[in-house]
């Protein structure tokens, strides 16, 4: 899991940049022509959006390390490597991490006494250069009930719910399972409370899309 969630963060860091340059606010979006003017507008812009996505992939690699070695820590070695991430127990304080967008800094959510944590994986990957941020939920707690939600699914009484399903998975950012429904009406989500779950870490939003989920490739 966090091999993908420390992808995705940087990902979505690349895409805050391009975010940023709004078809309202860029006024390389007014050109409707070709000329030598525009493109070389274009060509400059693309160039510095670019340059910025290197500069936060430079600076999370230091965020990336630190998660490695925390990940390593709890790794299970009896397990083939390529059962991932099943063969990685974390600790019940874990609740997820990230790089930080703006600064790198590695970000790690816990539960439980936030300074007592924190020396504990100081110690484990050496150095204190992160972020502590408390969380309701820790991984592990998400993970069963993103595991559950997809265990009631496969039941064939609850068809028409997963028809109306477009992803479902954890969301460590948020500290949340979320839940995409096609239509999230107050009855839909009525019935996926009742016959699914009614948990309070599960977060519904409309999705309209099939998206492929993070956590099950």
């Amino acid at each position: 899991m966090k091999g993908n969630a420390v992808l995705s963060a940087a990902l979505s860091a690349v895409l805050f940049v391009f975010t940023a340059c709004s078809s309202r606010d860029n006024p390389v979006d007014r050109y409707t022509d070709n000329t030598d003017e525009s493109l070389a507008i274009r060509e400059r812009q693309a160039r510095a959006v670019m340059a910025e996505g290197r500069a936060i992939t430079e600076r999370q690699k230091e965020a990336r390390a630190l998660s490695d070695k925390f990940e390593d820590r709890f790794r299970n070695k009896t397990i083939p490597e390529g059962e991932y991430p099943m063969n990685v127990i974390y600790p019940d304080y874990y609740g997820g991490d990230w790089p930080n967008k703006e600064d790198g800094k590695w970000i790690v959510l816990v539960k439980g006494d936030t300074a007592v944590i924190r020396k504990s994986i100081a110690g484990i990957v050496g150095s204190n250069n992160f972020i502590i941020k408390p969380c309701e939920y820790s991984y592990r707690e998400l993970n069963d009930i993103d595991e559950y939600i997809t265990k009631r699914l496969e039941e064939d009484k609850n068809k028409a719910i997963l028809d109306n399903m477009s992803v479902w998975g954890v969301t460590v950012e948020l500290n949340k399972v979320a839940v995409g429904l096609k239509d999230c009406s107050d009855k839909k989500v009525s019935e996926f409370k009742k016959n699914i779950t009614d948990h309070p870490a599960v977060k519904f939003e409309q999705r309209d899309e099939i998206i492929v989920d993070e956590e099950r490739r």
